[in-house]
């Protein structure tokens, strides 16, 4: 079994008609999971409990996922709405209850602390991140800088896995790969205006002296055409792009850096997509899509 395999055997714990039915499943974090996979094979870790515990950190990193899919107001009552704020709830719970069984039945429960205490510390970070949004003092590179750690942390801490040397290497390849992963999905919250108040750019925007400009999108009837004329006006598309370009430069010089071919030709191909991105033509038109 390779790490191709992983996102099927998580449909086991994931697909459910009731989930289905009621709210969207979050993508399984293939990238980070072939990552944290073949440093664990790399470090001699048997296949199957470096599978296990891949798909255990797997499994919770949905479950994160999908509580972040959750409405954060109350005034939601159409019963619809209020059925699928209930299952994200409840599915994200169950996405993260899975990874005790994957460990218990594989006899790993000591890796069961370590896995409880990076969702406590990415709860954490989640919170300090939200109490800056709420006191508006975030840049857009503190933005990138914390939204990095949120999305690295549970795949981090298990260096001590790893065998001599590739410790520091699987901290800096996973936070470069992750900032790697943001900045794709950063550009997809350019497509839309419901979700442009938790970009980066809005706080790069922000950081550039239009404050006014924002506030007015907030009360703006077509918030669409109204960002897009902020997105454009700042170039904010090009400047993702140009991070996300400098970013993948850093994830393969990390790879080349690898004292291992068959490590570095992974970590080169897990980053493929970034890499083709970077590298098509432009849209024509605004930054909106």
């Amino acid at each position: 079994m390779n790490s191709f395999h992983l996102p099927e055997l998580a449909k086991r714990y994931t697909q459910y008609d009731m989930i289905r039915l009621h709210t969207e499943v979050p993508a399984f974090p293939e990238g980070r999971s072939r990552l944290l996979l073949a440093f664990l094979k790399e470090s001699g870790n048997p296949g199957k409990a470096a599978e296990n515990l891949t798909l255990a950190v797997s499994l919770v990193q949905m479950g994160i996922d999908i509580h972040e899919m959750v409405s954060m107001s109350n005034q939601v009552k159409e019963k619809k709405a209020v059925r699928s704020r209930q299952l994200k709830v409840l599915a994200g719970d169950y996405f993260s209850s899975g990874y005790y069984h994957l460990l218990s039945e594989a006899g790993q429960i000591e890796l069961v602390e370590h896995i409880a205490g990076s969702i406590c510390e990415v709860n954490r970070l989640k919170m300090t991140l939200y109490a800056r949004i709420q006191q508006m003092k975030l840049t857009a590179d503190e933005y990138l800088q914390r939204k990095t750690g949120i999305r690295a942390q549970l795949f981090a801490r298990f260096d001590h896995l790893m065998k001599s040397g590739l410790g520091k290497a699987w901290h800096d390849t996973l936070e470069s790969f992750s900032r790697c992963e943001l900045l794709a999905d950063e550009l997809d919250h350019c497509s839309s205006p419901d979700s442009f108040r938790e970009s980066w750019a809005y706080w790069r925007i922000r950081d550039l002296g239009y404050t006014e400009a924002l506030q007015q999108l907030e009360s703006a009837g077509d918030k669409k055409e109204q960002a897009a004329g902020l997105l454009q006006k700042c170039r904010i598309n090009e400047q993702l792009m140009q991070l996300l370009d400098e970013q993948v430069g850093h994830l393969y010089e990390k790879a080349r850096l690898l004292d291992s071919d068959r490590l570095m030709q992974e970590l080169l191909q897990i980053g493929e997509p970034f890499l083709r991105l970077v590298r098509q033509p432009p849209a024509a038109g605004g930054a909106m899509r």
